[in-house]
């Protein structure tokens, strides 16, 4: 029962990551309060740094940008996968969702590597970084963004400002279209 549990624990932490593509220490910093569940949406407004030399982890409202404080929208079925989560584990407002030994001190970066690792290997997937799921994430979103509005969105979603996002992201969108263009000129 208790494999089924972690089974059940990781499955919904790399659903739930690799959806809403956040920075790794905003993610491993998400409390049940960050979560808006009437409207099923994430509030990215805390991170998790380390204290150097100690490496101990620190709570911070301080994230990167001003563009980093954000919402994201969520199925209804990740929030309610979410919520019997929080229910079942009884998970507080003040603790984290995704723990290490204790509901009171975040999951490790490293931890969350070595898992993600773990269960790439298993499902015999090439291994991917956190930081690189949110790239590609972002080049997947540049992709099929048709309008400014659109780009304004996916670029809130992350994190970003829009020139930010433009500049870094849709410029990859570019290579599919200068094979496109190629293929005329070939034909």
């Amino acid at each position: 029962l208790m494999n089924l549990v972690n089974l059940l624990f990781y499955y919904l932490m790399f659903r739930l990551f690799l959806l809403c593509s956040p920075r790794l220490g905003e993610f491993l910093a998400l409390q049940p309060n960050c979560i808006d569940f009437k409207n099923n949406k994430i509030v990215i407004k805390q991170q998790i740094k380390y204290i150097s030399g100690t490496g101990k982890p620190l709570l911070t409202d301080k994230l990167k940008t001003h563009d980093s404080y954000r919402t994201i929208i969520i199925t209804k079925s990740i929030a309610l996968e979410l919520k019997n989560y929080i229910d079942t584990l009884g998970i507080k407002d003040n603790e984290f969702l995704f723990f290490g030994n204790d509901k009171s001190m975040p999951m490790g970066r490293t931890t969350f590597k070595r898992k993600l690792y773990k269960y790439c290997d298993l499902a015999n997937v090439r291994r991917i970084n956190p930081h690189a799921s949110r790239h590609n994430q972002a080049v997947k979103l540049a992709a099929v963004c048709q309008t400014g509005e659109e780009m304004e969105s996916a670029a809130r979603r992350l994190g970003h400002s829009v020139s930010v996002f433009l500049e870094t992201y849709a410029n990859h969108k570019n290579d599919e279209t200068e094979s496109s263009l190629l293929n005329k000129i070939m034909a």
